[in-house]
């Protein structure tokens, strides 16, 4: 039988993330263990998905089947969350993130209403959903843009957005 070496590279990726003081470096790792935890878990339950399915497509599936860790993550992180909720787009000053696509800036704004105390209740899988959308659009943002980085901006959104992804990590995988 072979040994599966994708548990040996999801704690590499963490390990290199949680040693790592660049921000980015720390994002990017995390995103890797992550995709790499969805594709295990797509193969355990026999998901069939394309050829060409994306790794925001498999993050998408990472947070929504760990959608309650992820909501007990957000809920122990809720003054991370509340500083992630004031953020604005460098651009445009779309609600935490800039977006050109409508639906996407539609989750973001239910996150900063919920988080405002104006959306009394929100399933654990729409959060997950709306997290995974949000964490996709920042790698989108930092490492795909074609306009020149803010990299103030982007710092301060990995600054946030990094301990939650090692606390979703840890409650996910052990790692």
């Amino acid at each position: 039988m072979k040994k599966d070496l994708r548990y040996r590279y999801i704690q590499k990726w963490t390990r290199q993330a949680r040693e790592s003081e660049d921000p980015y470096d720390v994002f990017i790792c995390f995103w890797t263990a992550m995709t790499i935890t969805a594709q295990i878990d797509r193969l355990k339950l026999k998901m069939h998905h394309k050829e060409e399915d994306t790794n925001r497509e498999k993050i998408f599936d990472y947070f929504v089947k760990n959608k309650q860790e992820v909501f007990q993550v957000l809920k122990k992180n809720r003054d991370i969350m509340l500083k992630l909720i004031e953020m604005e787009g460098p651009k445009y000053k779309d609600p935490i993130i800039d977006t050109g696509d409508p639906a996407l800036r539609n989750r973001f704004n239910e996150l900063v209403l919920y988080y405002h105390g104006k959306i009394p209740t929100f399933s654990q899988k729409r959060m997950a959903e709306n997290m995974a959308e949000l964490v996709s659009r920042a790698r989108y943002s930092i490492f795909r843009t074609t306009e020149i980085p803010d990299v103030e901006y982007d710092k301060a959104l990995l600054q946030l957005l990094n301990p939650l992804l090692s606390d979703i990590v840890k409650v996910t995988t052990g790692y």
